[in-house]
């Protein structure tokens, strides 16, 4: 398995998790649609109510359609085309990060999801009354889940050898 292969493997596990967040979420989702109906005034959240989970499923069909292409976009400057003789202390601690850093990341795209489209509905709806400080560093916290898995993806060998020079000179 080359880094393709890993990199397309991963990508269709985002793929699977969120499509599993999305059958998983179904049963809330139909409680909210329940709970709304019958009370008039949250008949208008419907809308919110499932585009959240349908945007979490959508991006999960798209990453699943996309991967062999977004697996050779995020490799397009390596030099490896064939098989991986063997694994290096350095190769391990570079997967270990990516392992985290897209742990991380798929288990932030959700609530990242939820708080955009809340947001932007109270936004949509003027009602920027309602928003309060703790929503503004709900926003900067979900934003922090977001890029920093992020980083340690994007950014994973150079960590490790930025990490593994420090120790060096320790």
């Amino acid at each position: 398995m080359n880094k393709h292969d890993a990199a397309e493997l991963g990508i269709r596990l985002l793929s699977m998790y969120m499509c599993g967040h999305f059958l998983t979420s179904l049963p809330f989702t139909l409680s909210g649609i329940d709970f709304a109906i019958r009370n008039e005034k949250l008949f208008d959240d419907i809308f919110w109510i499932v585009s959240v989970g349908l945007i979490v499923l959508l991006l999960g069909v798209v990453l699943w359609l996309t991967a062999p292409r977004l697996a050779r976009w995020l490799w397009r400057n390596s030099e490896e085309t064939g098989e991986s003789k063997e694994a290096t202390a350095t190769h391990i601690q570079v997967a270990a990060f990516y392992v985290v850093g897209i742990y991380l990341f798929v288990s932030a795209i959700p609530w990242n999801i939820e708080l955009i489209v809340r947001f932007t509905r109270t936004l949509l709806l003027e009602r920027r009354d309602l928003l309060q400080f703790g929503d503004y560093m709900n926003m900067v916290g979900y934003a922090l889940r977001f890029f920093i898995p992020l980083w340690l993806v994007l950014d994973a060998y150079k960590i490790v050898e930025y990490l593994r020079n420090r120790s060096y000179k320790s």
